[in-house]
């Protein structure tokens, strides 16, 4: 198969980043490693103990005091908090929209960038978020960067949601969405962007088998 690659998928909310990376990491046999879930994780917790995010004196403790390390398991890195497995509780859009608000804040950014390079030191990973090609590995192997429209991207999380057991009305999963992507795109620190050097996939109207083939074709070619 070839030297293992570090592999960024950057994108969107909505955008297919999750389900393609974890389809291409199982196929691969590669580590994945959703980077979004650490600023969910540190969401999960400020809601936990009733802080939120202009609690300075909270979010200037968290260098020193954040339990939070990854576990790999099956080719996915679990989050682990305060020692407990939250992998499976950080996919509502409650958590993500705090977590976006949070991912502009510097200590925060500083505290988890080193969890998150440790990680891609091995190789053999799809590491999936916002600013993987362009801030925390700028030196991967090869960069993606998966859009699609609006509309689109709103019905994939809709249905995503009612999968889950999460009943949320199409219109307030829009009006987040839109709030979540001028977060996401007007930071000053690591905003979402394209990397220069990654290949752009419109996912509207493409299935994931499709998406998944192009790059694991592409992945096969690099390794060759």
């Amino acid at each position: 198969m070839g030297k293992k690659l570090l592999i960024t998928i950057d994108g969107p909310a909505g955008a297919g980043k999750s389900t393609v990376s974890k389809a291409l990491a199982q196929i691969l046999s590669y580590l994945y490693l959703d980077t979004g879930s650490l600023y969910r994780a540190i969401a999960y917790k400020m809601i936990k103990e009733k802080k939120n995010s202009e609690d300075t004196q909270f979010i200037a403790n968290l260098s020193n005091s954040l339990n939070l390390h990854l576990l790999a398991e099956k080719n996915i890195l679990k989050i682990i908090l305060d020692d407990v497995d939250i992998t499976d509780l950080l996919r509502t859009e409650g958590l993500a929209l705090l977590a976006s608000r949070i991912s502009a804040i510097p200590i925060i950014r500083e505290t988890l960038l080193p969890i998150q390079r440790q990680f891609g030191k091995i190789g053999g990973m799809i590491a999936e978020g916002r600013d993987m090609g362009t801030v925390v590995f700028p030196n991967a192997d090869l960069k993606y960067y998966l859009t699609a429209t609006l509309e689109e991207r709103v019905r994939r999380r809709h249905k995503e949601l009612l999968e889950a057991g999460n009943d949320s009305e199409r219109e307030e999963i829009r009006d987040q969405m839109i709030l979540r992507d001028r977060q996401d795109m007007e930071r000053l620190i690591a905003p979402l962007k394209v990397p220069v050097d990654a290949l752009v996939i419109d996912s509207t109207g493409m299935a994931v088998g499709e998406i998944v083939a192009a790059i694991t074709h592409d992945v096969e070619l690099k390794q060759s």
